[in-house]
């Protein structure tokens, strides 16, 4: 039954991450969807400072981790500040000040849900959640089409569903509110050696997820790069199973996650996906379902498989090596990978252009992938 509940609520907790994003694709014009994926983009670099600074801080504190009270203040604070700051930005892109308005609070409704959800997970069980996404769900899909039917606005539509959902996760899951403000900052400063480490961790993997594949640029056409840059998003389903499962990985003993049928296990599950990720790319090609960087992509079937089953391995270590690795085994981790992505791509590119960059990322991804693991396997119960 614990097994199901885990499983439940990675599912689930993905369609509820992705449901922004794949109803905007349906939904949402050019123009529409790039305002969006700009904001979207805001909202993945908040979680990721909410994930540095909140969520693996909480948990790597294991003999100070603080009450409720104290998480969800904190918490709160911060998702207010990064709303703040998704406004100032949504302002010059989002076409009205209505849409930008709720589309800046989805995102601090968003990272408050995503935080509570962490610290539920990881206080009580993946059973505790599974309501949560559920709720959140449904009220956005029933929002998202009533608005519709009714004749708003898609792109109105979508940010009111998208908030909305968000302020009915928080009235579920209510935080215990003391003065926001006070407490992100005291939050900090009880807890800055911790966050300094993760947050340092974080800032180099955005930089050099945003950096590296850009100075691919130059020697690469338009639709060239935006082929390579397609490699990164077939890996995309496989992380967000992943995600929701974050606070399940941090409880491992150090029995557990080294393991030989963890390992085993976790090598079965990439390798289905990249066999499906493979037999998928095929299809498209073979029977010719779609067009545009789908069909582009299937020329690199085998590359973009490989690439599913070393991402998804790399980045379930990755996900352990933050809840239980020391800082050193975490900076030496992520300044490997950022070389290794940053260089290997640059490498195949000069030598053999697009199709070298790909597999140049591929061998990136891959040997990241060792290191992650080795770094977590042999962490000696750290």
């Amino acid at each position: 039954m614990r097994k199901l509940h885990v499983f439940l609520s990675s599912g689930l907790g993905a369609l509820t991450s992705i449901a922004p994003t794949i109803s905007a694709l349906l939904l949402l014009s050019t123009q529409e969807f790039g305002a969006f994926a700009f904001l979207y983009a805001a909202f993945a670099l908040g979680w990721s400072v909410c994930l540095s600074v909140v969520c693996d801080a909480f948990l790597r504190a294991v003999s100070c981790r603080g009450t409720w009270a104290e998480y969800s203040s904190t918490l709160v604070g911060l998702s207010t500040v990064i709303a703040l700051v998704a406004v100032v930005v949504a302002l010059f892109i989002y076409p009205d000040v209505l849409s930008a308005v709720l589309a800046s609070g989805a995102i601090g409704f968003a990272i408050y849900r995503l935080g509570a959800r962490f610290f539920r997970s990881l206080e009580f069980s993946a059973a505790s959640v599974l309501w949560v996404d559920a709720c959140n769900l449904s009220v956005f899909l029933a929002v998202l089409f009533s608005a519709m039917a009714i004749g708003v606005d898609h792109l109105m539509a979508h940010s009111a569903a998208w908030v909305i959902a968000g302020v009915a996760s928080m009235i579920i899951s209510p935080p215990l509110l003391s003065n926001p403000f006070k407490a992100l900052l005291v939050w900090c400063r009880l807890r800055w050696g911790t966050i300094r480490t993760l947050l340092s961790d974080s800032i180099i993997m955005d930089c050099g997820a945003i950096v590296g594949p850009l100075l691919l640029l130059p020697g690469l056409s338009v639709q060239g790069f935006g082929i390579y840059r397609g490699v990164s998003s077939v890996a995309s389903p496989a992380q967000l199973l992943l995600e929701p499962i974050r606070p399940n990985l941090a409880r491992m003993s150090y029995a557990r996650r080294t393991d030989v049928k963890l390992l085993v296990g976790v090598c079965g599950t990439g390798l289905v996906m990249s066999g499906a990720c493979f037999i998928a790319l095929l299809s498209i090609s073979h029977f010719q379902l779609v067009q545009g960087t789908l069909a582009a992509l299937s020329a690199f079937a085998v590359p973009c498989s490989i690439f599913v089953f070393t991402n998804f391995l790399g980045h379930f270590y990755y996900l352990l090596s933050r809840a239980h690795s020391s800082a050193n085994r975490i900076r030496a981790g992520r300044f490997v990978q950022t070389v290794l992505v940053m260089a290997c791509p640059l490498v195949g590119a000069a030598l053999f252009g697009l199709s070298g960059a790909i597999w140049g990322f591929v061998g990136a991804t891959m040997l990241s992938s060792v290191t992650w693991a080795s770094l977590t396997l042999t962490s000696l119960g750290e």
